[in-house]
């Protein structure tokens, strides 16, 4: 497209063409970074410290995670090489996540015995899930083959694993560690009023 649109458009309007797409560009950089840190910032370091941030602490921490963010963004665009293919890499990471998340979101809303610890313990048990690329799938065959078990894993079984060992995590951490819910009393009556 940029190669296309050097050749149509004249030189005065490519660079204005070319204004707006770097300005659509960092928009949306900017808005990913605002959000990951507000993220970061509310749902991770709040609760860990477990008191009221002031307005100046917590705009503070906003402004240490872009940087971090940006940086770790920075390290993985331009030196990070990825090992295994493009397809692999993505299923692997999708997989990380949505094995996570899935057994928290769909138990806390429909299993009344869902716990905050099964639900940490599933989000944990998602990252079981970048045993999936290249070169750990070779060191477990290879530590397999070592013990002589004849099993050999591929990078769509160990996905599954992951779904299954997220889902496992969060139904046993949820039984074995319950929330502590205040029980469901009776709502008072009017004198004389039948209950």
């Amino acid at each position: 497209m940029p190669l296309f649109l050097a050749k149509i458009i004249p030189s005065g309007l490519l660079g204005l063409v070319m204004a707006g797409m770097v300005a659509a560009f960092m928009s949306t950089h900017d808005s990913y970074l605002l959000c990951w840190s507000g993220v970061i910032t509310q749902d991770v370091v709040a609760p860990l410290l477990k008191k009221d941030l002031t307005n100046r602490q917590r705009i503070l921490i906003t402004r240490v995670a872009i940087v971090a963010t940006g940086v770790m963004l920075l390290t993985w665009g331009l030196w990070y090489e990825v090992s295994s293919d493009l397809w692999q890499y993505m299923a692997v990471t999708g997989t990380v996540y949505l094995a996570g998340v899935f057994p928290v979101v769909v138990g806390g809303l429909y299993w009344s015995r869902s716990s905050s610890v099964g639900a940490y313990i599933a989000l944990l048990g998602g990252l079981t899930g970048i045993l999936g690329l290249d070169p750990c799938i070779r060191f477990l065959n290879a530590q397999l083959l070592e013990i002589g078990s004849g099993i050999t894993l591929g990078g769509n079984a160990m996905m599954l694993m992951t779904f299954a060992f997220s889902l496992l995590g969060f139904v046993v951490g949820s039984l074995l560690f319950p929330d502590d819910r205040p029980h469901d009393s009776q709502p008072a009556t009017a004198e004389g009023a039948n209950p």
